[in-house]
């Protein structure tokens, strides 16, 4: 196999897993973190509602629909935790270019039920347009179901092969709502909706296309999105 998106030295992969790898830009491990983890994890980002403060006229929500994103939540010690664990720190899944990696960005999603207006919904973006770092080689994107996560909730889709290419012209979409930049994809390229158990995590490529659906269910979808970077 030539591998040009991924390491094959010492790879945990098997020989069919890192063809799909290459030639799809992504690839899914099934409980990756366990459930015991994931709800510690859940827990403590949850629990931090007692350290935040809204504005007086939102004080009567309740914590879970006022907050939609947790930004670099690794800073907490116990979420930081999710780093240590053996099975994330295997080598060369994916975009794993070697074992010398660092934590770059943490968030924690949590994506609220959809009014008529489609606001849940993400356009479909490359991740290396919200960061400045072009060695796309060694810079790679973990998401983690916090939950069973499918299209009814709003689960990510990704554009299968996407990753070769480079990166595009971001803008907002033509929505009512605009909230999140993307591109202008080809209708006519493939979009897999990746459906996820507690615990699978999907390892993809910074310039794969991907995003996500409406959240059609009366729940809260979360998922945390992690970002790891070799030290060069």
């Amino acid at each position: 196999v030539s591998a040009q998106y991924s390491c094959l030295e010492n790879d945990p992969l098997t020989l069919e897993e890192r063809c799909f790898c290459e030639e799809n830009g992504y690839i899914i491990v099934k409980s990756l973190v366990s459930e015991e983890d994931i709800d510690c994890f859940r827990y403590r980002v949850i629990s931090c509602s007692n350290t935040i403060r809204f504005f007086q006229t939102t004080s009567n929500l309740a914590y879970e629909k006022l907050v939609i994103k947790i930004q670099n939540f690794q800073e907490n010690e116990e979420c930081f935790r999710y780093w240590s664990l053996a099975q994330v720190k295997k080598p060369n899944i994916l975009c794993f270019p070697g074992p010398n990696m660092k934590a770059l960005h943490a968030m924690l999603i949590n994506k609220p039920p959809d009014s008529s207006k489609e606001i849940s919904r993400h356009p479909l973006p490359q991740d290396s347009q919200y960061f400045p770092i072009r060695l796309e080689e060694c810079f790679m994107c973990a998401w983690t179901a916090v939950e069973h996560i499918d299209g009814s909730n709003g689960c990510l889709s990704a554009l299968p092969g996407t990753h070769k290419s480079s990166l595009k012209k971001h803008q907002y979409p033509e929505w009512q709502v605009k909230l999140q930049v993307g591109i202008e994809s080809d209708k006519h390229l493939l979009r897999v909706c990746l459906v996820m158990e507690k615990g699978n995590t999907v390892f993809f490529h910074p310039l794969m296309i991907h995003g996500s659906g409406m959240n059609r269910t009366q729940g809260f979808r979360k998922g945390g999105n992690f970002f790891k970077l070799q030290r060069v």
